[in-house]
C-alpha cells in the first residue's frame, strides 16, 4: 500500500520554524561572507535590508569590524523578525482561523512577511547566491581559493592545537600535514570561511 501524503498547511509553529529558519541562514550566511571577504561590499551597499541595517546602527558608532559585522546580521534579522509579527498579527485576524483544524485547511501561510519585506529578503537571497554563494565554487578564481586553503592549512599546522581532540591523536600516526588535510577536506564551506574569517581576524 502506498503511503497518503496530505496537502494540507503546516501548523502555525511549523510555519515560524520555516520563516525563521530562513531569515536566519541568509543572515548568518552574509555575516559568514564578510567575514570571510568574499562578499562585494560596493554591490552590498545597494541592498535595500543593507540600507536599513546601516541606518538602524549608525548611531552606535561602531568601530570594529567583527562587532560591526554582527551586528548588521542581527539588525536585518531584528528588521525581518519585526515585519513578519506584525504582518502575520494581519494575516491571522483576516483569516478568521478558529482551530488548528482551520490552519491545517487553508494553503496560503499565516507566518509569513510582508510583500514589501518579501521582496528585499529575495533581493538579499539573490544577492547571496550570485555574488556569495557562486564566488565560492566556479565563479571564484581557482587562485583565490588556494590561497585561502593555503593560509587555513599553514594556520592549523603552526598551530595544531586549533584541531579537535580526535585529530590531534592522529597526528603521530598519520603526520601532521596529512592529519591537517584530512580535517580541512571534511569541513563544510561554512565552517571553513568562519575559520577563515577567525584567522584574518
Amino acid at each position: 500500500q502506498q503511503p497518503v501524503f496530505s496537502e494540507q498547511n503546516c501548523s502555525l509553529e511549523g510555519q515560524v520554524a520555516d520563516i525563521a529558519d530562513r531569515i536566519a541562514y541568509n543572515c548568518h550566511d552574509l555575516e559568514d561572507g564578510l567575514r570571510a571577504g568574499l562578499i562585494d561590499i560596493r554591490k552590498l551597499k545597494e541592498i535595500q535590508l543593507f540600507q536599513q541595517a546601516q541606518d538602524a546602527i549608525q548611531a552606535f558608532e561602531i568601530k570594529d569590524p567583527d562587532v560591526l559585522r554582527t551586528r548588521t546580521a542581527k539588525a536585518i534579522i531584528d528588521i525581518l523578525v519585526s515585519d513578519c509579527i506584525y504582518a502575520g498579527k494581519i494575516l491571522l485576524e483576516n483569516s478568521k482561523i478558529k482551530s488548528v483544524d482551520d490552519v491545517y485547511a487553508i494553503s496560503d501561510s499565516l507566518i509569513a512577511l510582508s510583500e514589501q519585506s518579501e521582496n528585499k529578503l529575495k533581493e538579499l537571497e539573490n544577492f547571496l547566491l550570485n555574488g556569495f554563494y557562486a564566488q565560492q565554487t566556479l565563479a571564484q578564481p581557482a587562485e583565490k581559493i588556494q590561497k585561502q586553503l593555503e593560509k587555513l592549512f599553514d594556520s592549523l599546522c603552526r598551530d595544531p592545537g586549533q584541531l579537535p581532540a580526535y585529530y590531534q591523536q592522529l597526528i603521530d600516526k598519520e603526520g601532521l600535514q596529512r592529519t591537517v588535510c584530512d580535517y580541512i577536506a571534511g569541513m563544510t564551506d561554512r565552517f571553513c570561511l568562519k575559520m577563515l574569517g577567525e584567522i584574518q581576524d
